[in-house]
């Protein structure tokens, strides 16, 4: 989309970042006691890398896009924790958290194409100059809030969270700590 991908360090960014990595190497380290006699377990620790890689790049985007990317990512990659046991009420759970994840990522990519179309720009830094510009504002709050509910939804906030009940229950124990 003449896009790339971009990244900044520094703040609350790096924060996130080391709690994160802190949560998934306690997690990591945690689980091999759990995971002892469940099968599968080398594709749950594959998934649990990826989940990190792309949990780090959600926060450590310095656009919306970036963000969005990675946050898709991070939505298919913990599919298979949630679908991890292969189980027909795991594997209906994990139905479920798809769907809610495309409709929500279509969704949050509508706003954002909404709010680069009215700001021109989805940087962080750029976005808040571009906004003040703007002498209509509707189309801007019309994207905001597409954005803002479809993160919402694979985020599993209220009242967009009928994921969370079916997912947890039926993910490994490690993988629901960190869903």
């Amino acid at each position: 989309c003449g896009m790339g991908l971009h990244f900044q360090a520094g703040g609350f960014r790096l924060i996130y970042a080391l709690v994160a990595a802190f949560m998934w190497l306690m997690t990591t380290l945690l689980s091999r006691e759990y995971c002892r006699g469940h099968a599968n377990t080398n594709r749950f620790y594959l998934f649990l890398l990826l989940t990190l890689g792309a949990t780090m790049g959600v926060f450590l985007s310095a656009d919306l896009f970036t963000t969005f990317i990675f946050f898709e990512l991070m939505s298919f990659t913990s599919y298979v924790w949630v679908a991890q046991e292969e189980t027909p009420g795991a594997l209906r759970a994990g139905a479920t958290y798809l769907a809610v994840a495309i409709i929500g990522g279509l969704t949050t990519l509508m706003g954002l194409f909404l709010l680069y179309h009215q700001l021109g720009t989805l940087s962080f830094a750029g976005m808040k100059a571009a906004a003040a510009t703007l002498t209509d504002r509707s189309g801007l709050t019309v994207a905001v809030w597409l954005t803002l509910v479809g993160f919402a939804a694979k985020a599993g906030l209220f009242p967009l969270h009928i994921w969370l009940p079916k997912a947890h229950p039926v993910a490994p124990a490690p993988a629901s700590a960190l869903l």
